[in-house]
């Protein structure tokens, strides 16, 4: 990895621990939700070169923005299907939430902080709500893409002295 000396000044939570609220990382998610939601715009733009290649990236910017605003609902959804019928619709929301724990404890556990194991085993757990938070700044985001939001200037914070 290669540090971005501009985002060394970028505005986000100065954690993610309990004493930043959730209001801070959803306006978080918010304001980084025009990046990929810009696709129409990035296509529009005369600097962005015609071709497969921009219609890739612009598909890839769409897919991540879907994806994005899925995060409000699909932990919520997947509870709720635990108790579905028929019985298979049951089964594949308990495998999607058995992967998704699998991959929040191997992440947790190749990248996450060597900290004591009941506060690594806290952030596995809170990771369904972390997740929700995360898409409902995307619906944010979306909303005020969709009012004509521009998301110009959305992270840099003043020159500090």
């Amino acid at each position: 990895m290669v540090p971005v000396a501009s985002l060394d000044r970028a505005e986000v939570p100065g954690s993610v621990h309990a004493q930043v609220s959730v209001h801070a990382q959803v306006q978080q998610a918010a304001r980084w939700f025009f990046g990929p939601a810009r696709i129409a715009r990035y296509l529009r733009d005369p600097a962005t070169s015609g071709g497969w290649r921009a219609r890739v990236l612009a598909a890839s910017a769409a897919g991540s923005a879907v994806e994005w605003l899925g995060c409000a609902l699909v932990p919520a959804l997947a509870l709720a299907l635990l108790e579905a019928r028929p019985d298979r619709v049951k089964l594949m929301a308990a495998v999607f939430i058995a992967v998704c724990v699998t991959q929040a404890v191997l992440t947790e556990m190749w990248l996450g902080s060597p900290q004591r194991p009941h506060r690594r085993a806290v952030r596995v757990l809170a990771f369904p709500l972390a997740c929700t938070a995360h898409g409902a700044g995307g619906i944010i985001g979306a909303a005020r893409l969709l009012r004509g939001g521009s998301g110009a200037g959305k992270t840099e914070r003043t020159t500090r002295r």
